[in-house]
């Protein structure tokens, strides 16, 4: 028992020193709009609160405006993609040009013939294959979002997935269109999201989707023979 007793010992010992403290409701103190008028008080009379410190607020403002601004800019800019190029023949719809349709053959120099002239003269090399151009310009096809056969050709049979431009061929400009198109078209309820529809399947292929297509585009002298 006695045992027992010492080995209890630090903490009677601990007990009997602290006072037991008595709760009343009194010390509890209600808050008065005296002491918020004094609290405020010494908030605007403080030391921190100072001109310097407004105008660094003005600045980093100013430098946040300025930030918002050059992100706004780049932003546009990335929507509205890469800058216009003129094609051959206007087109009166709205869809913009594709820059395969331009001619990016070298003109020949017009030089009259001299049999007795034997200096090499400047043309183009006939065997170097036609300059690649996608599908829609080539045809001068219209990508409507109601053409669901059409549009099932560029997605995934298994995923749904739409082919990306290194597999389609296509132009930029006409990638762009498409893909929103077929968005279009399945937010509309037209085509599956998952899966392609069964009725196409059989529908002879525009390109293999397991190759890549634009690999084998050369439309310059420097490209097929790199130098």
């Amino acid at each position: 028992m006695m045992n027992q007793v010492y080995r209890f010992r630090p903490l009677i010992s601990f007990l009997y020193r602290t006072p037991i403290r008595s709760f009343h409701l009194s010390s509890t103190r209600s808050i008065e709009w005296s002491d918020i008028d004094e609290y405020t008080n010494k908030v605007n009379t403080s030391v921190y609160l100072t001109t310097e410190v407004y105008e660094k607020d003005d600045e980093w403002i100013q430098y946040e405006s300025r930030r918002n601004e050059r992100l706004r800019k780049r932003r546009e800019e990335f929507l509205l993609g890469p800058p216009k190029r003129k094609s051959v023949a206007a087109s009166n719809d709205d869809s913009k040009p594709c820059p395969s349709s331009a001619n990016f053959t070298k003109k020949e120099v017009d030089v009259k013939y001299d049999p007795n002239d034997d200096r090499p003269i400047q043309m183009n090399d006939p065997y170097l294959p036609s300059p690649h151009k996608c599908i829609f310009c080539e045809h001068n096809l219209k990508i409507d979002f109601r053409n669901t056969k059409l549009l099932s050709q560029f997605i995934s049979p298994q995923t749904g997935f739409i082919f990306n431009q290194r597999t389609t061929g296509l132009c930029y400009f006409k990638q762009v269109e498409l893909e929103k198109a077929i968005l279009k078209a399945r937010r509309f309820h037209l085509m599956p999201y998952k899966w392609k529809e069964t009725v196409y399947l059989d529908d002879p292929r525009l390109f293999n989707p397991y190759e890549n297509t634009m690999k084998k585009v050369v439309s310059t002298e420097k490209e097929k023979y790199g130098h």
